[in-house]
């Protein structure tokens, strides 16, 4: 029995669902690829065989698995499953894949800009601002930007590094060798002035990222819950 990437539910009693792992597959944007979807006649699978099966079924890579997740009837939340987890028949998984080609694999990570971040540059992600005349003008010239004005850069630069890396917070080595590359054309700017913090907090850009994927994972939480206990709420 095949799902549809309608969205609309096939119909099946509890008991025809006991011998199958229902899944879902959506791309980066949580657009669905399959809906209620089936791998039948299984007992138990794990997390890393299940995705690989899924993905070869429909026609996806497998290494490029963004989130996978579990929906817990028993607790009624969504958690995270890993490679080496059991997977029971009666489940329901979530898996997210990256079909745009512009996102960090999850095992990796960087210690110098990669390609894909290599053609981005501070006057084009700011571009995007209101105030992108005042910004550039006070990094060029190497003046200080007011609490609003570093919040508004912190946001714009934190945001696109963050949308790269995707499956967790970017680290320190990554935030560092991203500013480098965005902040090397206009020496006399100060760029301590995204890294200032007080106290033993995280600095504004560190928390930025941080929040950004929490957010994002809060977000699409609520949505795969809502889905799995109404059918609805996915975004088309």
């Amino acid at each position: 029995m095949e799902g549809r990437a309608d969205g609309l539910k096939n119909g099946f009693s509890f008991l025809e669902n006991l011998s199958k792992i229902t899944y879902h597959c959506f791309n980066e944007k949580l657009k669905p690829i399959r809906l209620h979807a089936f791998l039948d006649d299984l007992i138990t699978i794990k997390g890393v065989d299940l995705i690989r099966a899924v993905a070869i079924k429909e026609g996806l890579d497998p290494d490029r698995i963004l989130f996978s997740e579990l929906y817990d009837k028993t607790e009624q939340k969504v958690e995270e499953f890993e490679g080496n987890q059991i997977i029971m028949s009666g489940a329901e998984v979530f898996l997210v894949f990256d079909q745009s080609g512009k996102i960090l694999p999850r095992s990796e990570e960087f210690t110098e800009v990669p390609p894909e971040l290599e053609g981005d540059s501070l006057a084009e992600i700011l571009k995007e601002s209101k105030d992108y005349h005042v910004l550039m003008e006070k990094i060029v010239e190497g003046g200080y930007l007011s609490q609003p004005e570093l919040k508004e850069v912190t946001k714009f630069v934190a945001q696109r590094l963050q949308n790269f890396v995707f499956t967790r917070p970017a680290n320190r080595t990554e935030r560092s060798a991203w500013l480098k590359h965005l902040f090397i054309p206009y020496p006399k700017f100060d760029m301590r002035q995204l890294l200032f913090r007080t106290g033993p907090h995280p600095h504004k850009f560190d928390a930025f990222l941080f929040n950004t994927f929490f957010n994002a994972k809060t977000k699409r939480r609520r949505i795969f819950k809502k889905f799995s206990e109404t059918g609805e709420g996915i975004p088309q």
